[in-house]
């Protein structure tokens, strides 16, 4: 087995115009939405018998960094894990709030008064609503 430090040379001993190929690959199965691990594989394919010699592990230390900071880029999402996760687990989706909840957030806001209260205040000009409807 090579040591990871001849490993990490051989990488870095590619030709430039090999690593900006690399990078362009990585970037296109980002895109598709392809995982890390997925990734991997296809690099490893697309290095060919080069992937063998360098192994998994100094691969991951090259391609992944190169991920993070290109999702950093266009999504804003922070490596370190500490951004926030959206609403509804998706980038852009969030829960539809329902049409009761936002009849009582609107009361309370136009009456000056809690949500609790809100409620119950709510609940006899809901129901008049639901009916014209």
């Amino acid at each position: 087995m090579v040591p990871q430090v001849q490993q990490r040379s051989l990488l870095n001993s590619l030709p430039a115009s090999r690593k900006t190929a690399l990078k362009k690959y990585c970037r296109a199965c980002q895109q598709h939405g392809d995982g890390i691990k997925d990734i991997l594989k296809k690099v490893g394919n697309f290095l060919g018998p080069i992937a063998k010699d360098v192994g998994p592990k100094v691969l991951k230390e090259f391609i992944i960094p190169l991920l993070l900071k290109k999702a950093k880029e266009k999504y804003g999402i922070d490596p370190t894990g500490k951004g926030l996760s959206p609403a509804g687990g998706c980038a852009g989706q969030g829960k539809k709030t329902s049409p009761w909840i936002a009849h009582c957030k609107k009361v309370a806001k136009e009456q000056n008064l809690s949500y609790k209260d809100a409620m119950k205040v709510a609940s006899k000009s809901y129901k008049n609503l639901c009916e014209k409807i």
